[in-house]
């Protein structure tokens, strides 16, 4: 298909649409209460975690660099399912990976972690196991259509003239004509990789989608990929912390997302999110492992550095059994060491 052909598309949203013979959302989701899975502490899957980053960077750099001719279904498949397990046994250890690691390459890093967080996000709202590392997929190749986008506007450093973001927004449909390329695509993939800019209000693109038009994978994918697009570095936009990033997505939860699905995400990821680092009342700083249920402003932390800026013991602090200590303040810009340290201290707790 040519450019002129796709923009044509997304310019009038009712000429010759994709169609995906979508999984119904009664059949993704479970009527029952999903039974916790066997957990593994922290420090037991935080190097398989590592382990699993890597792997995924490792096959996005070569789909979005090497660009083989050759998709290589069968890694991912085999990285899908790893992630999937990896989260049933702790979830924290990959989601604070996402926000730890700020790899140089924007589109490598934002399809890891939107690979890890769709999926996450759809265990959080009771999608059955079988279905999850399609969750995965659906993640990692949401902007594959990005392959197709000349470089000068994929790394524009500032704003889109109109042109350009109609070249950019067709990244779409590109991305549907590459993945219907190959056979027995799952349905999940295709939803989410098509509808991931479609807004609830019907304002998204590429065919202006709204409310229940919008597929299930697709709201998922909204939510996720706008989070991590906001908490990562990118040259043409500025990057926020993770808590400022959910605070915009709920202010946004009315028009751009499907009901009820941001305060969702936010009950996943806590106010502040895995990854995130929040200075402490009594002056230290910590990097926090998980979210508490119990107590949405008092998560689970690990002190990197102390009142006097000395590094810690890598002691885990349940702030919300802590009357005395509590977050006073969130922020980003580490120097990459802090980041490091973090991940040894990660792996050095104490079963």
């Amino acid at each position: 298909m040519e450019d002129r052909e796709i923009i044509a598309r997304i310019i009038n949203p009712y000429a010759d649409r994709y169609v995906v013979d979508s999984i119904p959302e009664r059949t993704l989701r479970s009527r029952n209460r999903i039974p916790a899975p066997a957990r593994l502490s922290m420090r037991a899957e935080f190097a398989a975690a590592c382990a699993l980053r890597d792997r995924g960077m490792e096959l996005a750099r070569n789909i979005f660099e090497e660009k083989r001719d050759l998709f290589p279904r069968t890694e991912l498949t085999a990285w899908a399912g790893e992630v999937t397990a990896s989260l049933l046994r702790n979830r924290a250890a990959l989601l604070s990976l996402c926000k730890l690691r700020c790899d140089d390459v924007y589109l490598l890093s934002h399809s890891v972690n939107t690979a890890v967080l769709s999926a996450a996000f759809a265990m959080h709202l009771g999608v059955r196991e079988e279905f999850l590392p399609d969750f995965v997929a659906a993640g990692f190749l949401h902007d594959v259509g990005k392959l197709f986008v000349p470089e000068h506007i994929l790394l524009y450093p500032g704003g889109l003239s109109p042109i350009q973001m109609e070249e950019m927004q067709a990244h779409v449909l590109k991305g549907q004509e590459f993945l219907r390329f190959w056979d027995n695509v799952s349905p999940i993939v295709l939803d989410g990789e098509l509808d991931h800019h479609e807004c609830h209000d019907g304002s998204g693109y590429p065919y202006g989608k709204s409310g229940k038009e919008i597929s299930f994978t697709g709201r998922v994918l909204a939510v996720v990929d706008m989070y991590d697009a906001m908490s990562s570095p990118r040259g043409y936009r500025k990057q926020v912390t993770p808590y400022r990033a959910l605070g915009c997505m709920y202010h946004e939860k009315d028009s751009h997302f499907a009901p009820g699905y941001p305060q969702a995400f936010i009950r996943l990821m806590g106010v502040y999110p895995p990854g995130s680092f929040v200075h402490l009342s009594d002056g230290s700083l910590a990097v926090v492992l998980e979210a508490d249920s119990r107590a949405g402003l008092r998560p689970l932390v690990l002190r990197v550095l102390d009142s006097r800026g000395q590094s810690c013991a890598p002691e885990p602090l349940a702030l919300g059994d802590m009357e005395h200590l509590e977050i006073c303040g969130t922020l980003w810009k580490l120097p990459s060491r802090l980041r490091s340290d973090a991940e040894k201290l990660i792996a050095g707790i104490e079963d």
